[in-house]
C-alpha cells in the first residue's frame, strides 16, 4: 500500500527532468541530485514517488514489466528497494534501480554489517544474474560459430551495432560474475560486525567490483548496450561511519561524469549535517558530502543541492489520510505537523 504524497510537485519535476537527461541514450548526461532538509520533511518519500513514476512510465505497469510499481514500506520504514522476488526476470530490465540506506550506528537495536555497500550487495546482484546468464549464453553461441548479433538476438540482449569482440564479452561476464559471487557471500554472512572490522582493502575491493559491474551494465562496456541506472543513497549523513561507501561514491561520480554514464545518483541528507560535512576543513573526513565536494568540478557550475522546506499546506493530504475531521481538529493537527508531510504519510 502506497503512503500519501503531497506538496512536493516541484521536487518531482526536477527529478523527472534529471532522469530524462541522464537516460538519454544518444547523449547521456549523468546527474547528481542531493536533497537536504531536516528529518520528517519527506526526502525518502519523494524518492519513493519518483520510483513509482519510473516504474509506471519507463517500464510496463503491473502485472507486466520488470519492476513492481511501488516500493511500499516495512513497519514504520519506507523501503528503498523492491523485494527481488517481486521483479520479473522474464521481462527485460529497462533500467537499474539500486537503493542504499545508511543507518545510525548509535541507534538502539541497529545491526552493523560493515559498509552499507556490503549490506546492499545482496539487493543489487539479483538484477545482474539474468544479464550474466545471457552474456554467458552469448559467449557460448559465439564460440560455437554464431555471430554476436545472432547470438544476442537469441538471448534477448541489446548490443552496440558493429561492436563485439568475444574477449570483451568475457570481460563483462567476469565483472558481473565476480560481483554476483561477492553478493552471495555477503548475504550468507550474517555475523554482526562493526565498520572497523572490515579492512580498508576489502572496502576497495568491493568498490572496484561494483564499479566494474556497473561499467559493464550501465556504461555499455563489453559491447552491451548501456542500461540507464538510478542509485539512491538514503540518509547519507551516516556515511561519517562508513568510509567504504564514501570512497565508492567518490569513484563512482568521477567515472560516471568523466565517461558520461547514463546514471542518476540521488542522495538524501539532513540539512545541518550536510552543511557541516560540506564545509569541513580539508582534508575532510571521508563522507558522501566530502566525496561530492571533491568531484564537484566535474558537474555543472550551477550545481547545488535541493533544500527542502516545510510544506505550506498539508490540508489536502490530511483530509485524504483522516477524512471526517472537524475544522478545528484539522487546524490543531496541521499546527502540530509543522509542514512535515511524513506525519500523515
Amino acid at each position: 500500500m502506497r503512503s500519501l504524497f503531497c506538496g512536493r510537485e516541484k521536487e518531482m519535476v526536477l527529478l523527472k527532468a534529471a532522469w530524462e537527461r541522464a537516460s538519454n541514450r544518444d547523449n547521456p548526461e549523468p546527474q547528481l541530485v542531493v536533497m537536504v532538509g531536516e528529518s520528517g520533511l519527506g526526502k525518502t518519500r519523494i524518492t519513493q514517488e519518483f520510483y513509482n513514476w519510473l516504474s509506471t512510465t519507463h517500464d510496463a505497469t503491473e502485472p507486466k514489466g520488470y519492476w513492481p510499481d511501488d516500493l511500499g514500506q516495512e513497519a514504520n520504514n519506507l523501503k528503498v528497494n523492491p523485494e527481488p522476488e517481486a521483479c520479473d526476470n522474464n521481462e527485460p530490465m529497462p533500467y537499474l534501480w539500486w537503493g542504499v540506506r545508511l543507518t545510525d550506528p548509535t541507534a538502539r537495536n541497529t545491526i552493523q554489517a560493515g559498509s552499507a555497500l556490503n549490506t546492499y550487495l545482496g539487493v543489487l546482484t539479483p538484477h545482474l544474474k539474468p544479464v550474466l546468464s545471457r552474456l554467458r549464453e552469448v559467449e557460448r553461441q559465439v564460440e560455437g560459430g554464431k555471430t554476436l548479433a545472432m547470438a544476442a538476438l537469441d538471448v534477448g540482449l541489446s548490443f552496440i551495432p558493429g561492436a563485439g569482440a568475444l574477449g570483451s564479452i568475457k570481460t563483462g561476464a567476469e565483472a558481473l560474475y565476480e560481483l554476483v559471487m561477492l553478493g552471495k557471500e555477503s548475504s550468507e554472512d550474517q555475523r554482526t560486525r562493526t565498520t572497523g572490522e572490515i579492512k580498508a582493502e576489502e572496502h576497495k575491493s568491493q568498490a572496484d567490483m561494483v564499479l566494474n559491474a556497473l561499467s559493464t551494465l550501465v556504461a555499455g562496456k563489453s559491447s552491451l548496450a548501456a542500461t540507464p541506472a538510478c542509485l539512491l543513497i538514503d540518509d547519507a549523513l551516516f556515511s561519517r561511519n562508513d568510509p567504504g561507501l564514501s570512497g565508492f561514491v567518490e569513484q563512482l561520480i568521477a567515472r560516471a561524469f568523466s565517461q558520461k554514464w547514463p546514471l542518476m545518483i540521488i542522495v538524501t541528507h539532513w540539512q545541518a549535517e550536510w552543511n557541516k560535512d560540506w564545509e569541513a576543513a580539508l582534508p575532510a573526513p571521508p563522507t558522501v558530502a566530502a566525496a561530492i565536494r571533491t568531484q564537484q568540478p566535474l558537474m555543472a557550475e550551477t550545481w547545488q543541492p535541493i533544500e527542502l522546506t516545510p510544506v505550506d499546506d498539508l490540508g489536502p493530504m490530511l483530509k485524504r489520510a483522516l477524512p471526517g475531521l472537524l475544522p478545528e481538529q484539522c487546524a490543531g493537527l496541521l499546527g502540530r505537523a509543522g509542514g512535515k508531510p511524513t506525519l500523515y504519510g
